[in-house]
């Protein structure tokens, strides 16, 4: 049997995210793409051995729709960047510092490199005039280029500029993508588990559909300043697993004696890519992590109990030479098996397959 480990491409990320807002009394910015990017075999933290190259443009509109529509031939002129602030000598190769005086938006694209598989990212600036809080979104859960739909997404807004005394005033809402044009999502209110209109933002998993683009869009606003800072998330759903099936063979045996064989076939995932196709998701075979449970049942004044245990979990799309409890005479013996299928980003699609495992004869005889 051949094995072959595929080394992961580094996760690209400029703090601030996708679409981010700035101030023309800001003169210079910081562009942080070392402190959200990492080497995607060793995780989180890690980036000393990552390379950045970065590009940035100016644009005359500080629509962030507009911006990213003419990224490719509309803009202005390319950018003034340093790689380090004009009051330290300390050089980090992952930041460069902007200045926001001469356009009213930017979009700065950084190139991340571990030597054998690059990534990019590029974020969006619009500029405010003004004195508007000073607004930064940062994700903690859930963060990933693609956004898994079985699982919550945590965000939380941060005011770099707000005094101890200003209380920020926030209002959060959720936008569709249909051909390129923005749709508010009616029921996003029934989406989140934290509300509209505080600093944290919770989407409750299951909420989005697959395959989608939406952007979720934060307004901040403080009394006793002028203007309203807007900043934005984009978010690209992702899909869980598809066209695969799990049995168990064989359908019928002993507990705790006949062996049982779990096998999943043709299981496939669209990986980073953005669409699903049958075609290419076969050729790739992007590597997937199986988790395989047993659930007996027994019931107890009329309420049927579930006990679920786990067999194995690992990347192996069988789980052989299983031995299984023994089923709940109450339901013919039968067990589910449940098998959860995962892809990179923590997503997954779920199938079930029933077997029975009752007693020997000699036990089934005995108790006679």
């Amino acid at each position: 049997m051949f094995i072959e480990f595929i080394k992961p491409a580094p996760y690209a990320f400029i703090i601030g995210g996708r679409m981010r807002a700035a101030k023309f009394l800001q003169k210079i910015i910081e562009i942080d793409a070392s402190s959200g990017s990492y080497d995607g075999a060793k995780g989180y933290g890690e980036n000393k051995n990552l390379t950045y190259i970065f590009d940035c443009r100016m644009f005359s509109s500080n629509d962030y729709r507009t911006i990213e529509r003419s990224y490719a031939n509309q803009s202005i002129g390319y950018c003034n960047m340093t790689s380090q602030p004009v009051d330290t000598k300390v050089l980090d190769r992952g930041k460069r510092y902007l200045d926001v005086t001469t356009a009213d938006g930017y979009a700065v694209t950084v190139n991340v490199s571990d030597g054998q598989k690059s990534t990019y990212f590029t974020q969006l600036i619009r500029m405010l005039d003004g004195d508007p809080p000073e607004m930064l979104l940062n994700c903690s859960m859930n963060c990933a280029e693609k956004y898994a739909v079985t699982s919550k997404m945590n965000l939380y807004a941060v005011c770099l500029d707000c005094q101890p005394n200003e209380v920020p005033i926030f209002s959060w809402r959720l936008y569709k993508l249909v051909e390129e044009e923005e749709e508010e999502v009616d029921n996003f209110i029934n989406m989140t588990s934290t509300g509209s209109d505080s600093a944290t933002m919770v989407l409750k998993e299951n909420s989005l559909e697959p395959g989608q683009r939406y952007l979720l869009k934060l307004e901040t606003s403080l009394d006793n300043r002028d203007g309203t800072t807007n900043v934005a998330m984009d978010i690209r759903t992702n899909y869980p697993p598809h066209n695969g099936d799990c049995k168990v063979v064989p359908e019928e045996g002993q507990a705790m004696k006949t062996t049982f064989d779990i096998v999943c076939n043709n299981w496939l995932d669209e990986g980073s890519r953005l669409e699903r196709n049958l075609d290419v998701d076969t050729e790739e075979q992007e590597p997937l992590t199986y988790l395989y449970e047993v659930v007996s049942k027994s019931n107890a004044s009329g309420t049927v109990i579930e006990t679920k245990t786990a067999l194995y979990t690992g990347g192996e799309s069988s789980a052989i030479n299983m031995q299984l409890p023994l089923g709940n005479k109450d339901f013919d013996y039968t067990l589910d098996i449940h098998v959860y299928v995962f892809d990179k980003y923590g997503d997954y699609n779920s199938t079930t397959a029933q077997v029975k495992a009752s007693k020997t004869r000699r036990e089934l005889h005995s108790n006679r």
